[in-house]
């Protein structure tokens, strides 16, 4: 069947369609996000609900983590999900740690960022407005994958992730390729003042750009992924080394979950990466 391009995206049909970065990371990683197709779940999370603290049925849940497994061609011990907090902490993924997290031991709270050269190994993390950024450096074979929500993305979670792929693995940040996933757009995420005045506080180069911009006397508009491209920049991913998908949850929220679209009935999307 054909694949259908959406921004910067494929979808790759199935019994559990995919959007994937295709072009992004080369052949041997795959990344991208689920959708809300392809699963079991039911009501406000229908029907591919990969939330585990949503209130939907736990087995409906389990099933639709069975089937991302089948369709990224992993074992489902070998798919590593961290309980996010809005964090800017990112782990490494080895061996040990796996084994661990398998066995149910709660090694990953608190947790937002994840990266590892294990082959055959799916990191998670869940979303429904956030932005999913991923990351690959083809030289050194590391692969990572964050979760920047506000709080993420105000405590750069991005460069956390590379500061750790510099330290843990030997990465160059020039050798680093990074991506954007789907997220709320900025024209559909209206905060405080305060919530834009702690971005400029802390990153001041924000101040004279379109990346925040007014909306009415006690609020503005963030660009969340626009933010963090910034951040991928400031870190020293070059410039053609940046993709985006440029889809809003908000805006394709009958395929994606938006907590802002549905006041927070919604399930959950994973993003996912795994290197072959």
């Amino acid at each position: 069947m054909k694949r259908r391009k959406i921004s910067g995206m494929q979808t790759v049909p199935g019994a559990v369609p995919l959007l994937v970065f295709e072009q992004a990371f080369g052949e041997h990683v795959t990344a991208g996000m689920t959708t809300r197709a392809g699963g079991v779940s039911t009501g406000i999370y229908e029907s591919m609900n990969l939330g585990r603290n949503r209130g939907d049925d736990p087995a409906a849940v389990a099933e639709n983590y069975r089937r991302l497994a089948h369709a990224l061609a992993v074992r489902p011990e070998r798919m590593v999900l961290p309980e996010q907090t809005h964090t800017a902490t990112v782990r490494i993924v080895d061996e040990a740690l796996l084994a661990a997290h398998a066995a149910g031991r709660n090694v990953l709270r608190d947790v937002d960022g994840l990266v590892t050269d294990l082959t055959e190994t799916a990191l998670l993390t869940t979303y429904a407005d956030c932005v999913p950024l991923y990351f690959n450096d083809p030289v050194r074979g590391v692969i990572g994958i964050a979760h920047a929500g506000r709080e993420g993305t105000l405590k750069n979670i991005a460069a956390a992730t590379i500061r750790l792929m510099v330290s843990y693995y030997g990465s160059c940040p020039a050798d680093i390729r990074a991506a954007i996933g789907p997220a709320i757009s900025q024209a559909y995420y209206q905060v405080e003042r305060q919530m834009g005045t702690a971005f400029i506080d802390r990153y001041p180069d924000l101040r004279d750009t379109e990346l925040i911009t007014a909306d009415g006397p006690a609020h503005c508009l963030l660009d969340l992924p626009g933010i963090n491209r910034r951040h991928f920049s400031t870190c020293g991913i070059l410039p053609e080394h940046i993709f985006e998908s440029g889809i809003c949850t908000w805006t394709h929220s009958n395929r994606l979950f938006s907590h802002r679209r549905t006041a927070g009935r919604r399930g959950n999307m994973a993003g996912f990466i795994v290197k072959h």
